[in-house]
């Protein structure tokens, strides 16, 4: 009887372990692909604005949604985010980055405008702008990353359990 209770205090141990080791390898594993979003704006000598994102992370970000908002106010395109920026249309080149995935040391050009003097104005409105993404890892674990003030702002990253899906703040 001692024999068999003994057994079967080893055999729930030993099930125990193995539980538990295989709980880290999961989290290792997940750690092994954990994508980092992160945001910088460039502004150069001929007044050109671009707006750039890069997965510095281990694995693959999956992009899965994007808002921006100036003043506070979400904006359904970058053309109407820019006209809010320097009261007027502006020709400009943009990335629709929803739905794709940025590998690790991947960039992305999200937003371009050539235009001088329409770039001096972002540049130097770029406080009133918030901009969130939210992404996935191939474990379908999820983050959003927001800046505020996209010239000089520091991206602050959260755990999310899902990416939004709201149409009419996707971006």
């Amino acid at each position: 009887m001692i024999t068999a209770l003994a057994a079967g205090v080893v055999s729930l141990s030993a099930l125990s372990v193995s539980i538990y080791e295989a709980y880290l390898m999961r989290e290792q594993q997940a750690a092994s692909v954990l994508p980092i979003i992160d945001f910088w704006a460039a502004y150069s000598t001929d007044h050109s604005y671009s707006l750039n994102l890069a997965n510095k992370g281990l694995g693959p970000a999956f992009i899965k949604h994007i808002t921006v908002s100036v003043d506070g106010n979400p904006a359904q395109t970058w053309g109407q985010a820019v006209k809010t920026l320097t009261d007027r249309w502006v020709a400009l080149s943009e990335s629709a980055l929803i739905g794709s995935v940025l590998a690790p040391g991947e960039a992305g050009q999200m937003l371009a405008v050539k235009d001088g003097d329409s770039g001096t104005l972002i540049w130097s409105n770029a406080e009133r702008v918030e901009l969130a993404v939210c992404y996935c890892s191939v474990f379908s674990n999820c983050w959003t990353t927001t800046v505020t003030d996209l010239n000089v702002g520091k991206p602050i990253t959260a755990e999310t359990k899902m990416c939004p899906s709201d149409d009419e703040l996707i971006f």
